[in-house]
């Protein structure tokens, strides 16, 4: 991976009023290289062997013009504009070697490449606030515009053979308000309010044949209430909440509503927290919901190419994954464990299949469902003492995974022990230079439908802050010198289909990050964004 950016902050103060701009600019290449060996067992059995590499390349910036003004010292307003767009057109490049057999027979075979061109438009954020007092209540008031369009040209095929190309047009409109009020209570503190967001998505798909064009529009209001109470005993402390929110959604295909693809859901979602504190023990048991919506892109209908014998496409009957958590933490000064049990109702994951085995038979076509359930549990551990010039920081995690994909047609399932184990070093060296020196290994696991094969990294740093008030920052780095970070793995995602993958992401590099922050000035800046979900979303 490979990547400049360069970023300036321009502040301006007057009179209790911030006026500030800010760019950020970045040219980012990275590549991904794989292989696999894939089987589907339909009315014939196909076997795939893949050789194939991913380069992204794109240039970037956003902008922000702000203003913000202290009033006094109860009343304080704000705005701020902010632009993105790309640089000239971001590229992903996929080119890929492929034989293909049928029932033990070599059938295919050749290079084949797809490229998807990103075409640059222009991204509109407008966030404004406002944060007061009234007597011995607090106002905080967020308001947000969203507005983003995207163009996706994608080209493609194997050699020798017509080419595909499809057009994918989107357009996302957010808007979005939140109140928060908090008072004073005996012994404690309320907080409540409420939160609404429109969201408008429209989304175009044109294709030269390959499967069907698709015109879908997707309309989703949300409103929620909640409240917070949290109280104070001595040495306890405890934390309630309740949020009530309400969805409406309208799914249209061609002009016309789709009343299946279009639910609405009124939820209850509570968290309650109890923690105890001494001078040298903190414990603290926790439970909290929250209801997760799919990504947009995850609902579409839109069947893509990425090479002659694979697809994808999304899913508009996904439902809402709901996850319920329950954990034990306790700590004394470098120390730190934690126990937990989460429970995920309608898990999204990613499923395989035939396409049409009879109209274009050995295509396999990746889309994604809803598990019932899925359950993690386990326990996670972190020492972080120092030692003369050794600041150490240890963090093991050690957990195994229920996965109910028996109802998706799935028959392969594990529940390995799943460990993770990460060491992170810096040494404190003379003349306030730092040294670190970091690592992780994870060990072969079986788990779910999969089977995972260890993997791990080392990486390095050295670095020193200069100038009087340490704002110029110099460091060396170099990312997995052994070039260990690879997935290998071996996974059952679907019906009658088993997929062997080794991968890796780019991550060696040798590099020097070079900072400089100037004309430093805290920001005043008081805004917080509202419907930050739903921008998540799109």
């Amino acid at each position: 991976m490979v990547a400049i950016r360069a970023t300036i902050f321009i502040p301006f103060r007057f009179n209790g009023m911030d006026f500030f701009a800010r760019g950020y600019l970045t040219d980012q290449h990275a590549r991904i290289d794989a292989t696999a060996k894939d089987q589907l067992q339909a009315s014939s059995v196909w076997d795939y062997q893949k050789e194939a590499s991913w380069l992204f390349k794109m240039k970037y910036y956003f902008a922000d013009l702000g203003w913000n003004w202290e009033i006094n010292d109860r009343h304080s307003v704000g705005l701020t504009y902010t632009a993105f767009n790309y640089i000239g057109n971001g590229t992903t490049l996929r080119e890929m070697d492929e034989q293909t057999w049928q029932d033990g027979m070599l059938v295919d075979g050749g290079h084949s490449m797809t490229n998807t061109i990103t075409r640059p438009h222009m991204t509109h954020a407008i966030n404004i606030y406002y944060v007061g007092n009234i007597g011995k209540w607090n106002l905080d008031f967020s308001a947000d515009f969203y507005n983003a369009k995207s163009v996706l040209d994608m080209d493609g095929g194997t050699e020798n053979t017509i080419s595909v190309n499809s057009q994918t047009k989107t357009e996302n409109q957010l808007l979005a308000e939140k109140l928060v009020i908090t008072a004073p209570v005996p012994k404690g503190e309320l907080t409540f309010g409420e939160e609404a967001s429109l969201v408008d998505r429209t989304h175009d798909f044109i294709q030269s044949g390959f499967s069907s064009d698709s015109h879908i529009q997707q309309q989703t209001s949300i409103w929620s209430l909640f409240a917070n109470y949290s109280l104070q005993l001595g040495k306890l402390s405890f934390n309630a909440g309740l949020r009530w929110q309400n969805e409406q959604n309208r799914y249209d295909v061609d002009g016309q509503r789709n009343d299946e693809m279009s639910p609405n859901y009124s939820v209850l979602i509570p968290r309650f927290s109890a923690s105890y504190r001494t001078e040298k023990w903190h414990h603290k048991l926790s439970y909290h919901c929250s209801h997760n919506n799919p990504q947009y892109g995850l609902l579409s209908s839109s069947v893509n190419y990425r090479s002659k014998y694979e697809y994808d496409t999304g899913n508009p009957f996904l439902k809402p994954q709901t996850l319920h958590n329950i954990s034990w933490s306790s700590s004394w000064k470098w120390f730190y464990v934690e126990a937990f049990y989460q429970y995920y109702k309608n898990s999204i994951r990613s499923f395989q299949t035939a396409y049409d085995d009879v109209n274009l038979p050995g295509v396999v076509i990746m889309d994604y469902r809803n598990t019932p359930k899925q359950e993690y549990y386990g326990v996670t551990m972190n020492i972080t003492p120092k030692l003369g010039i050794w600041q150490l920081n240890y963090t093991t995690n050690l957990y195994f995974c229920n996965d109910d994909v028996y109802p998706l047609g799935i028959t392969h399932k594990w529940n390995g022990l799943i460990a993770d184990f990460t060491l992170d070093n810096t040494f404190t060296l003379p003349h306030s230079w730092l040294f670190n020196a970091s690592g992780n290994f994870a060990p072969y696991y079986e788990s779910g439908p999969s089977q995972t094969k260890a993997t791990g990294f080392i990486n390095l740093r050295l670095s020193k802050q200069f100038l009087k008030d340490k704002s110029l920052s110099v460091a060396v780095l170099a990312n997995d010198i052994l070039h260990t970070q690879y997935t290998e793995r071996t996974a059952y995602g679907g019906i009658n289909i088993r997929t062997q993958y080794r991968e890796y992401k780019d991550s060696r590099r040798i590099g020097i990050d070079l900072s400089w922050k100037f004309n430093a000035t805290r920001s005043r800046y008081k805004g917080s964004h509202a419907g930050q979900s739903e921008r998540n979303r799109l």
